[in-house]
């Protein structure tokens, strides 16, 4: 299938503008790797993702690189956006130079520059190839850019897949979330989990909820190779107190605690100091018979 060529090639001018034009003392210090994340073995007729992976960049802006891979084993099939931290990596071109490589531009607009890790872009195959085949997935003349349009220094890896009948799928949970950490009663707490597949065909995945030990509520989901899906719950609580949640394994905290009144917390009654209010009672009471007796005498 031929990608759709768009016509933003900003990444493109940049990075040559940066590896041709600019002096060298305008070449990022920073080195940044790239490498292709897929998994090591996959089903005939199956579907896959492979992440673009980078790590440590400082003030990305553009990239521009090459994905070859052998076209009688795999077909790209689609290349969505990537992310580096909270931040978005859209795709802003694709071209298709023959059957097996493809050109990818990725581009941030209107951004001072991204730093962190991630991935540049999602690539997604579908295997065409039989059993025993297999298909390295390389990057190639592959450039970054920073804010300042400087060329960042990057070693570029690829990876490699097997065609195989008998390739499974490898799952597994994480990234526990549990927000907000406090609720007021009857308030809702938000509880997520992250589980990928990194085997080599999808697989189906049951998460199962426990709050103190006590399964709640469960999820299955089916997860593509080398993909990773979210898994949301929600509880609500009524008492006060402290819960523990469980996924598969993942533990995490919240707890329920009394709503506060306008200008603070109130007590509670073991709280309140007795001695103090009944002396106040007392003393108005007595302040009152005293000025009722000596209305009294002035009459």
């Amino acid at each position: 299938m031929k990608l759709k060529h768009r016509s933003i090639w900003t990444g493109i001018v940049i990075c040559l503008l940066a590896g041709l034009l600019l002096p060298p003392s305008l070449v990022s210090a920073q080195s940044v790797s790239v490498s292709i994340d897929a998994p090591d073995e996959v089903a005939p007729d199956s579907n896959f993702t492979a992440k673009v992976n980078i790590i440590g960049v400082i003030d990305f802006d553009a990239c521009d690189y090459i994905v070859t891979f052998d076209s009688s084993v795999l077909e790209l099939t689609g290349v969505t956006a990537g992310a580096i931290g909270e931040t978005a990596i859209p795709i802003a071109a694709t071209h298709e130079f023959e059957a097996g490589r493809i050109k990818v531009v990725g581009n941030v607009p209107g951004t001072p520059g991204v730093s962190g890790s991630g991935y540049l872009a999602e690539l997604h195959f579908t295997v065409i190839g039989l059993d025993g085949t297999s298909s390295t997935i390389d990057l190639v003349d592959g450039c970054l850019s920073n804010n300042t349009a400087a060329e960042i220094a990057t070693t570029w890896t690829g990876n490699s897949v097997h065609v195989s009948g008998t390739a499974s799928p490898s799952l597994k949970v994480g990234e526990l979330s549990v927000t907000p950490a406090q609720i007021k009663p009857g308030e809702e707490v938000t509880i997520t989990v992250s589980v990928a597949n990194t085997g080599g065909t999808e697989g189906s995945y049951p998460a199962k909820l426990k709050i103190n030990g006590e399964q709640e509520a469960s999820k299955n989901i089916t997860v593509a190779a080398g993909s990773s899906q979210t898994v949301t719950f929600t509880t609500t609580r009524q008492a006060i107190g402290d819960y523990t949640v469980e996924v598969n394994g993942l533990s995490g905290t919240f707890a329920v605690a009394e709503a506060a009144l306008p200008g603070g917390t109130a007590p509670s009654p073991s709280e309140a100091n007795w001695p103090l209010i009944g002396g106040i009672i007392g003393g108005v009471v007595i302040i009152g018979i005293l000025i009722v007796l000596f209305k009294r005498r002035a009459y």
